[in-house]
This record gives structure tokens, C-alpha cells and sequence, in this order.
């Protein structure tokens, strides 16, 4: 067996240089979160840490809402569908029926925060559910003589802070720490992650947001992948463990 910290065979977590204290911080870690994850936070919180996630969907109207339309939403968190949040047109018109839809969305999902973006025409909902996904099953116009259609897109409104750096725990079984554990972050120096493809020493290094089998692993696709100002300083041929090189907090990356 190598030394500490070069392994002969190393694993997603373990770091390959000397960590010193100013390389790392400490985050509690709000769900389960296995070694070598990209750890995410949200700007002002120096507290949490998350793993990455789809937590926002905008939904985009193409046409304004009339008389006796009605607007239905649902959606799924973390893969569990909602009840379908139902708004009927408010006599007071297009605007007024756009409000009423924000507040029933809010008053139906907890922790759900819904804004009005698109400043020119007003017709364009963002729903942010901060540490957690979620994906809008189905928002549909329905009643009138014409009903608006529809368009989904998502992103993702976290703060990338580093990666879980493996921690000793002799009670544990999994290579993880647990919710409200204590989370060792590497935010600088050199660190074996997972990754979703083959990459080469060198390359810029992303992280995969949308939700799938791959959300939360790093990847040299820059395309719609969160930028994270790691490199990637290993080469493999597949999917496995390679060395990352993080540079610091990244508080600029809307994918």
C-alpha cells in the first residue's frame, strides 16, 4: 500500500497532496452525501451543503390567459408526484390570474418559492425548491376559446463549493456522511472523484445537474453541465475514478 493520500488504487474522496486546513471547510451535510460528491451550496448560506440538483423549472406561456381559461401545474420532488395545483382565470385579467397562480403553487408546496421572470409580457413562471429536484410534470391551459400553450425548461441556482473529502469514520459502513454529519469539503488542491465518460488530464472539468443516473458526476462536457473551475488532471478511457484539481469556490456557473 502507498502512502496516505496515494493510494495505489484510489477511490472517489481520497485526496493525493497535503490537505491544509485552509484547503478545506466544514458544511453539515443536509442528506446523505457519498465521498468524492461535488458539494453545492446556496449563495449567503455558509452553513449547508447539498449535492447538486434540477431546483428550478421555468414555465413559459405563448400566449396571454383569457376568459375561462383555467392553468394547471404539477410537479414531482425528488421523484414524488404532487397534487396538480389548478388556478381558474381571475376576472381582473391575464396578470391577475398569473399572481393567483404563484400563490396557489406556494400555498400547495412547501418550501416552494415561485416568481414572475419575464419582465416584457409577463408570462413566464420560475419555480426554486433550494435542495431538491424538481421537474414539472405537466403544465397545461385548459377552457376558453383559445388556450395559451406551453414550454419547460430547467436550471440550477446553486453555489459550487468543492468535493467531499473522504473522513476516517470507523462506525460507518458506506462511504458517505450522513445527514447532519459533519462534511469535510475539499475546496482547493487535488482529489479523486467519479466521472460519467472518458476525460483527459487537463480538461476543463462539469458537473451534470439534470436529474438522471448521472446527476452529481463530473464530466468534460461543458454543454448544459454546471462549470466548476476544476480540471481534471488524470486520464482514464471509461466512466471511473479520475484525479480532479479544484481552484475554489464557484459562485458564476448558471449552466
Amino acid at each position: 500500500m502507498a502512502d496516505y493520500g496515494n493510494q495505489d488504487t484510489p477511490f472517489a474522496g481520497i485526496t493525493h497532496d497535503v490537505d491544509f486546513g485552509h484547503d478545506r471547510t466544514r458544511r453539515c451535510a443536509e442528506e446523505q452525501i457519498d465521498w468524492g460528491s461535488p458539494i453545492f451550496s446556496y449563495e449567503g448560506d455558509d452553513v449547508d451543503g447539498y449535492l447538486v440538483k434540477q431546483d428550478i423549472g421555468v414555465i413559459t406561456l405563448d400566449a396571454d390567459l383569457i376568459t375561462d381559461n383555467t392553468i394547471t401545474t404539477t410537479v414531482t420532488i425528488d421523484g414524488v408526484t404532487q397534487t396538480p395545483v389548478a388556478t381558474p382565470f381571475n376576472v381582473g385579467g391575464h396578470n391577475d390570474t398569473m399572481d393567483d397562480h404563484v400563490a396557489d403553487l406556494e400555498a400547495a408546496i412547501p418550501g416552494l418559492s415561485v416568481s414572475l421572470t419575464d419582465a416584457t409580457n409577463n408570462r413566464e413562471f420560475t419555480l426554486l425548491l433550494a435542495g431538491q429536484n424538481i421537474t414539472v410534470l405537466a403544465s397545461v391551459v385548459t377552457g376558453g376559446a383559445s388556450q395559451a400553450g406551453v414550454t419547460i425548461t430547467y436550471n440550477n441556482g446553486q453555489v459550487f463549493e468543492g468535493v467531499a473529502r473522504f473522513t476516517q469514520k470507523g462506525d460507518r459502513e458506506v462511504g458517505a456522511y450522513y445527514e447532519n454529519d459533519a462534511m469535510n469539503v475539499r475546496e482547493r488542491g487535488l482529489i479523486h472523484v467519479e466521472t460519467s465518460v472518458a476525460v483527459n488530464s487537463g480538461q476543463d472539468a462539469y458537473v451534470i445537474w439534470v436529474t438522471g443516473a448521472n446527476q452529481g458526476k463530473f464530466t468534460n462536457v461543458a454543454t448544459d453541465n454546471y462549470a466548476t473551475n476544476c480540471k481534471f488532471r488524470g486520464t482514464i478511457a471509461a466512466a471511473g475514478t479520475v484525479l480532479l484539481e479544484v481552484n475554489g469556490i464557484n459562485t458564476d456557473a448558471t449552466p
